[in-house]
């Protein structure tokens, strides 16, 4: 063991890396050197196998992580407001105990070496102490004036990543008149050069020593406060800028949520931070589409806010006010000039759920999406920034049919202009709780009866499909697909490990009532054919146009009902009734009735 004279000797090194400083006699003050020797006694009980320094091999590390709820067992009861307060010395004093430590294992072991390291000679590698699970936390919109200069912890989303950058933390000033040497160190980088040299007091011009100076990894993010439904409505999110250095740079990417821990500055008007972790679980990326009648409080809009809210990471987005890089991913420059990446509504929306309202009249292409439905990634290449983002969401959304309401005798395409009411009496916090639970934890497979079901009820699709005269929608793998991931769903709904049969029938239950709301006929029959092909209206539209090009070949108006019949033949034209057909063309006055099964066409 090491005397307190020593202690102050080998000390010295380590002491100018930790608080930035010329001046080592506060090393010897009468507080601080019992101070530090106090902090290593303590530590080392914290290696006991139930300690929280147990699995650390001080020697090969240089980050330390410590509970909160640890430390402050150690100093007592008012620790938690003597660290919020008095956090930096606190943490130079645990890195320095720390190493202490290293070097009282050090000189244990090199008792047997041939060549032993000298007793007070420490190495000089920083390890830092990162603090996490401080509670309680602290909202980002508390972050005020009353709360600069204290250690607090805050939970938001990365809206923004910038690159990372060399930050120089100490440097040699030579002076030209003497050739003196002149240390400077910058906290927190703050650029301050010395005004004269400190050895023969000449304010001579004094050059950087570039080669020597100490630089440290760099980076700035943005987060976002995630929303948790108690904001007011119409309120812009609240953001603050954090700064990391040294292990915490590349550790987030836009859309992760993250716990920061970590003091508050006042530098430049901004907020400056320190640690934080991070979340992450894969999730899978679909599309459901959601036609709603206009019911009051209970119209497609009210849904998707609604299922905004209860989901534990939901976003918004209004579809006639959405960008391309509103919803992906954006580069913008910083104050600095460099680029940043900024997060669209669903990279923030990652292991959640994005739904946007008014689909049919986004203003953006819709090929924005293909990427992130298909790959769950984003991908950017901007400004020599090549990168992907994931984008693990499930996308939500609502349209409105094109005449303002749902026309059965249109298709779906014609229906849809579009390219290629909170009474429940279940807390909304419980609610988000039991989503995230079942989206981490349960990962439902299909058991052997759910298989041959739905491969059932599949072929059956397919088959029917087939016989839609050619003109119907494909029934492809992608409807099999989705099957099974509903009954996944339905599963996770039980917190169910294996899909059942009972969970087989329900989806194929809800994809049948689909198919009977969107396909069915004005007779009540179920058409694959109305989603594709030729709709009513554009048959009478092009039987009228044959009509008109055979009574110029003709040279006569009048037609018999097996002349009407003969021109739909030569034209394969597909109508189930064709006595109702010419009907619906004396409706619209394209035809007018001269006699019995005599009809005059009108020009």
């Amino acid at each position: 063991m090491l005397t307190r004279e020593e202690w102050s000797v080998a000390l010295a090194p380590l002491w100018k890396e930790y608080y930035m400083t010329e001046d080592e006699s506060d090393i010897n003050d009468a507080e601080m050197l019992p101070a530090l020797l106090g902090f290593k006694d303590m530590l080392r009980e914290s290696r006991k196998p139930d300690g929280f320094l147990a699995h650390y091999n001080l020697s090969d590390v240089d980050v330390v992580t410590i509970p909160c709820k640890n430390l402050f067992s150690l100093f007592g009861d008012d620790a938690h407001d003597c660290f919020v307060v008095g956090y930096d010395h606190y943490l130079r004093s645990l890195g320095l105990a720390l190493c202490m430590l290293r070097h009282e294992d050090e000189l244990d072991t090199s008792e047997y070496d041939i060549h032993p390291r000298p007793r007070m000679e420490m190495h000089t590698e920083k390890i830092n102490v990162r603090i996490v699970g401080l509670e309680p936390e602290t909202l980002i919109g508390d972050l005020k004036a009353h709360v600069v200069d204290q250690f607090v912890s805050v939970t938001g989303t990365v809206t923004r990543v910038n690159a990372i950058k060399p930050l120089v933390v100490h440097c040699e000033f030579l002076c030209e008149k003497c050739e003196g040497v002149t240390e400077r160190f910058f906290p927190d980088g703050k650029y301050d050069p010395p005004a004269s040299c400190g050895t023969c007091r000449s304010k001579s011009t004094l050059i950087p020593n570039r080669s020597a100076a100490k630089t440290v990894d760099f980076q700035k993010i943005k987060i976002q406060e995630v929303d948790n439904g108690d904001a007011a409505a119409g309120r812009i999110p609240r953001m603050v800028e954090v700064e990391l250095t040294e292990d915490l740079v590349d550790s987030c990417v836009p859309g992760s949520i993250v716990t920061i821990c970590g003091p508050v500055k006042a530098v430049n008007s901004e907020v400056h931070s320190g640690r934080f972790g991070k979340q992450a679980q894969a999730s899978s990326l679909y599309v459901l589409y959601i036609v709603a009648n206009s019911v009051v409080n209970h119209n497609h809009a009210e849904m998707l806010r609604a299922v905004s809210m209860i989901t534990p990471r939901g976003v918004y987005v209004g579809g006639n006010t959405a960008t391309t890089t509103g919803l992906t991913v954006t580069m913008v420059k910083d104050s600095s000039g460099d680029y940043a990446l900024e997060a669209g509504a669903l990279v923030l929306a990652d292991q959640g759920v994005c739904c946007i309202d008014e689909f049919d009249k986004m203003a953006c292409d819709y090929q924005a999406l293909l990427e992130a439905m298909e790959q769950q990634s984003i991908s950017i290449a901007k400004a020599g920034i090549v990168c992907n983002l994931n984008a693990r969401t499930s996308v939500i959304a609502a349209a409105n049919p094109s005449g303002g309401h749902y026309n059965r005798s249109r298709s779906v395409s014609e229906n849809l202009k579009m390219k290629a009411a909170l009474d429940d009496p279940i807390s909304l916090y419980h609610i988000r709780r039991y989503i995230a639970y079942a989206r981490k934890y349960i990962h439902p497979q299909l058991s052997q009866e759910a298989r041959q079901y739905l491969q059932d009820k599949y072929l059956q699709m397919r088959s029917d499909a087939e016989t839609a005269a050619g003109d119907g929608i494909p029934i492809t793998m992608r409807q099999l697909e989705s099957l099974i991931r509903l009954a996944q769903a339905r599963a996770k709904i039980e917190l169910q490990d294996v899909v059942t049969v009972q969970h087989a029938y329900d989806v194929v239950e809800i994809m049948q009532e689909c198919l009977l709301d969107t396909y069915t006929t004005e007779e009540g029959h179920l058409d694959f054919g109305r989603s594709g092909g030729m709709s009513l209206a554009k048959k009478v539209k092009a039987y009228v146009a044959r009509l008109r090009k055979s009574v110029a070949q003709r040279n006569s108006q009048l037609f018999s009902m097996d002349e009407l019949l003969q021109v739909a033949n030569s034209m394969a034209l597909d109508v189930d009734d064709f006595r109702d057909f010419v009907e619906i063309l004396r409706n619209e006055c394209f035809v007018l009735k001269q006699g019995v099964n005599v009809y005059k066409v009108q020009i």
